[in-house]
């Protein structure tokens, strides 16, 4: 009886390392999609509507995961005041297109349903902008090299479904949405 007892016991074990390994938040191989919202940043303080992808590299670098993945977002801003000669009026519109590099460093805090990551990213950002009083009804277009830091974390509710939220300089300084873990 004692020796099924202890084969139970080291079979039970066995058996709860694997789903133990799996429940981690990011790990090489994973795909992540955030859908989400922010303001600030680069291009006026107007809101953004952002779409990112991280994947899990085949290779850990330390005691983190390295993901590789990309950005995109469009940030529209407008800004309208008068004084006693002028109505002025600026608009201004970008559309980012960018890499998206990060480091998920999960081992220190033991919480499975937490993902803490940093990044960066590097990429180009199609802007139109103009106003009304320098340049009336001119309305100037270009693209620029963008780039950031920003870091970030995703709760998760389930093994595929959560929430990120991010801080930094990029064309938000604080977003925030949806994660999608496949």
């Amino acid at each position: 009886m004692n020796r099924i007892v202890k084969s139970l016991g080291v079979l039970l074990i066995a058996a709860s390392v694997p789903a133990t390994l799996a429940a981690q938040s990011f790990n090489s191989g994973d795909n992540v999609i955030g859908i989400g919202a922010g303001v600030g940043g680069m291009y006026g303080f107007g809101p953004v509507v952002m779409l990112n992808f991280d994947h899990g590299m085949g290779f850990n670098a330390g005691p983190g995961v390295v993901g590789i993945g990309a950005y995109l977002s469009y940030k529209s801003y407008e800004n309208a005041w008068s004084n006693y000669y002028y109505n002025y009026t600026y608009r201004s519109t970008a559309l980012t297109i960018a890499a998206r590099g990060t480091y998920h460093w999960n081992s220190w805090h033991k919480i499975d349903k937490l993902d803490v990551y940093g990044g960066v990213i590097a990429g180009f950002s199609i802007r139109t902008y103009g106003n009304n009083i320098y340049e009336p009804d001119a309305r100037r277009n270009g693209v620029s090299p963008t780039g950031g830091l920003f870091v970030g974390a995703h709760w998760y509710f389930t093994d595929s479904f959560g929430a990120f939220a991010e801080l930094g300089y990029t064309d938000t300084n604080i977003a925030a949405g949806l994660a999608f873990k496949f």
